[in-house]
């Protein structure tokens, strides 16, 4: 992938967001609709964090919060690192790499100074080039494998 850009491999793809006031239910509710595991939590049109399929099970499951009570602003990862859709795409999955980020918001600020206007979000599928639903599974009967 050398010489892509981010922008390059978020081509014509939907973002799902959401505001921080709303229950994480409605957030699960969104992940299943548009089969994603992140959205992105916008407020004022500002990027305020995202809120992953882990942090579902890590921070509201894990700890036994009420899905319906609880809101994404409690359990979302805050103020996001993010890159924009001119940096090279071996620069971003550095980043994802080096500190472990499985999302990675992507979002221009050239448009107007001090507004930003969210692009994407790149994804560990996204940068495997691959659709990860594709991959077959693993055979658990030694007898299945031909």
């Amino acid at each position: 992938m050398t010489g892509h850009r981010v922008g390059d491999v978020l081509k014509n793809r939907r973002v799902v967001t959401m505001r921080p006031h709303l229950p994480v239910s409605e957030a699960a509710k969104r992940m299943r609709t548009y089969n994603v595991s992140a959205v992105v939590i916008v407020e004022d049109g500002q990027l305020t964090g995202v809120l992953t399929e882990r942090d579902l099970v890590t921070r509201v499951v894990a700890d036994g919060r009420d899905i319906d009570r609880t809101s994404v602003a409690r359990v979302m990862t805050r103020s996001p690192i993010f890159v924009e859709p001119d940096t090279p795409i071996d620069a971003a999955i550095r980043t994802m790499r080096e500190l472990r980020l499985r999302h990675l918001p992507v979002v221009d600020q050239t448009i107007e100074a001090g507004k930003q206007n969210l692009v994407g979000i790149l994804s560990v599928r996204d940068v495997l080039g691959q659709n990860v639903d594709e991959i077959p599974p693993v055979a658990r009967d030694p007898a299945e494998i031909a």
